[in-house]
């Protein structure tokens, strides 16, 4: 695991707790379709889909290169890359296994990956849940939205300062109105 996210795991022999999210090691024992799977890589979780055969359907954008790749199928052995591999438990989805292999290759050869908005995991909430959404993506995004909630606050603060500790450029002349 040390080469994902560990800052929002927690480790309980055998599982792992990502966020609300619990996963368990992949032993030997047969994968049910529509499973959802990750491992991990440099810095973040990979996500696929296991639709049988010993195989996997997932977003490959830039799980080998720095190159984006499209959705496609390959084995288990190609998605874990010679990492541990682990299961959502239980995995809850609104579609029925068949339905999420369905959903799965229906995106197969889609070349469209965006790290924040359409990447491996977005893809796997979609063929289960019919959900974007990817808690990685906003880990990433937590840190400039913080950064730009800090600077807003502080120049709030700075616009509303009296008069007299503003810098005198920043003094503007009052407009009076007479009546005439």
């Amino acid at each position: 695991m040390g080469y994902a996210l560990q800052h929002q795991c927690t480790e309980h022999g055998g599982a792992i707790v990502i966020g609300t999210i619990h996963w368990r090691l992949h032993k030997d024992t047969p994968l049910a379709l529509g499973t959802h799977l990750i491992t991990p890589r440099l810095g973040y979780w990979h996500h696929g889909v296991y639709v049988g055969g010993g195989k996997v359907v997932h977003y490959a954008g830039l799980s080998r290169t720095f190159l984006r790749g499209p959705v496609e199928e390959i084995t288990v052995e190609d998605f874990a890359h010679g990492r541990t591999l682990w299961v959502r438990h239980p995995c809850q989805c609104r579609f029925s296994g068949q339905d999420v292999v369905r959903r799965a290759r229906s995106r197969l050869g889609e070349s469209r990956y965006r790290i924040l908005t359409n990447n491996c995991e977005h893809f796997c909430n979609w063929c289960l849940n019919d959900e974007n959404h990817s808690d990685q993506a906003e880990i990433l995004l937590a840190g400039p939205r913080a950064l730009f909630g800090m600077v807003r606050r502080v120049v709030g603060v700075l616009l509303n300062l009296p008069r007299y500790l503003l810098p005198h450029s920043a003094r503007t002349p009052t407009m009076v109105m007479t009546q005439q």
